[in-house]
């Protein structure tokens, strides 16, 4: 007896069968180039191949490196601009120094311009003999006293120098002084003040600090001569800067002995005959 086959898995078979060549037909009409290679590329497209691996970590690695790169030079950037930075304060800060200098310079010109515009009430007169204007006089009077003194501990550049105290003594002038002196020691037209080692020396004698100054004159002005214009100025920067302070007070009764005179000596030379 022959087998017999049951209609509905012969219908299935056929409808399996009539599914691939509809497959199989629709690959051929709608793409014949790729027709027969489909599995394949997607087997093909499953898998990684070595080379894109490695362009891959390439591109990674490329990608690092410029990243680093750009962050390097954004640091860079930042430190030029903070050592440009303290380049311009230390030139602002050098200018600063140079300005406070001329200032300085500046009020010792106004002092010395208002003692040669003041030359006149200096000058001998036939009720200001010419004994007194050399200061060998001992003379009273009211005036002013001006006391100059350095802070305790000072170092060689916060010590008072001869220059300040002759431009007190010229400022003095200017405002009208008949007498001045120096820690007692009387100031003249020929007193040399001069710097020498740790001390000053007014007529060739040694005076320290705190440097009392005394002047006879009218003291309102020899006040005002001193608090104000370029004088001020001066003493103003002698205190922010050095830490040298100056106090200004008037006294009714100052006494002021002669001023010490040098004696000039004249040596001959004699040129004694060969013999």
């Amino acid at each position: 007896m022959a087998d017999q086959v049951d209609p509905v898995s012969r219908a299935s078979a056929d409808d399996r069968a009539f599914a691939e060549s509809s497959s199989l037909l629709g690959e051929l009409l709608f793409d014949p180039l790729n027709y027969g290679v489909g599995t394949e590329s997607a087997l093909q497209r499953g898998r990684r191949r070595p080379f894109e691996t490695l362009i891959a970590l390439v591109l990674a690695i490329a990608l690092a490196f410029g990243v680093t790169v750009a962050v390097k030079n954004l640091l860079g950037h930042k430190t030029t601009q903070e050592k440009t930075r303290a380049n311009l304060s230390e030139q602002v800060a050098r200018q600063q120094e140079i300005v406070n200098q001329l200032e300085v310079e500046n009020a010792e010109d106004a002092a010395r311009i208002a003692l040669l515009s003041a030359g006149l009430k200096n000058t001998v007169t036939a009720d200001q003999p010419a004994q007194q204007n050399a200061q060998l006089d001992a003379i009273e009077g009211s005036g002013v006293l001006v006391t100059v003194s350095e802070r305790e501990g000072a170092e060689s550049i916060e010590r008072v120098l001869d220059t300040d105290l002759r431009f007190i003594i010229n400022a003095l002038w200017a405002g009208g002084a008949e007498g001045v002196e120096i820690n007692g020691v009387r100031v003249g037209p020929t007193t040399a003040v001069r710097t020498a080692g740790s001390a000053i020396l007014v007529n060739f004698q040694p005076v320290v600090a705190p440097y009392n100054i005394r002047a006879i004159g009218d003291d309102e002005s020899l006040e005002l001569q001193l608090r104000s214009g370029g004088v001020a100025t001066y003493l103003s920067t002698l205190d922010s800067k050095y830490g040298i302070k100056t106090s200004i007070q008037s006294e009714e009764k100052i006494a002021l002995r002669p001023a010490g005179v040098r004696n000039v000596n004249l040596t001959e030379i004699v040129q004694q005959e060969p013999q």
